[in-house]
């Protein structure tokens, strides 16, 4: 599995979907990201705005019991974001979170490792 310190076979035993490539799987975590923040956003807005005071006068506690409500849900939002970018108009897909988890996981480890370019180049 190891060779020359690198690894060479992930071992998922199941092939990545041919769609999902380098520049699709990083616009998938920068939409999930977007959403995350636009949601909290607005939800940071709707507290402060109840509460009388401008967001940035939120105190701390408050901006991490908000945040942590939306990050609790992000298996949720990956999965919605992947079905509707792995998919197409007519068809979109309907992996699983757990199937989506483990191919975004996939491509991680995939494309997160050095080319042979990058390698011979240290």
């Amino acid at each position: 599995m190891f060779n020359q310190l690198k690894c060479t076979h992930p071992g998922f035993g199941v092939a990545m979907p041919v769609k999902l490539t380098q520049k699709l799987y990083l616009m998938i975590y920068a939409k999930i990201f977007a959403t995350l923040r636009f949601d909290f956003y607005q939800a940071l807005s709707k507290h402060a705005k109840e509460a009388g005071i401008p967001v940035e006068k939120v105190d701390k506690d408050k901006f991490v019991d908000i945040w942590r409500t939306f990050w609790e849900n992000f298996e949720g939002i990956r999965t919605e974001i992947f079905n509707l970018l792995m998919g197409t108009d007519d068809s979109p897909a309907k992996w699983s979170q757990q199937e989506a988890k483990r191919i975004m996981q996939q491509a991680y480890v995939t494309f997160a490792r050095p080319t042979e370019d990058e390698l011979k180049l240290k």
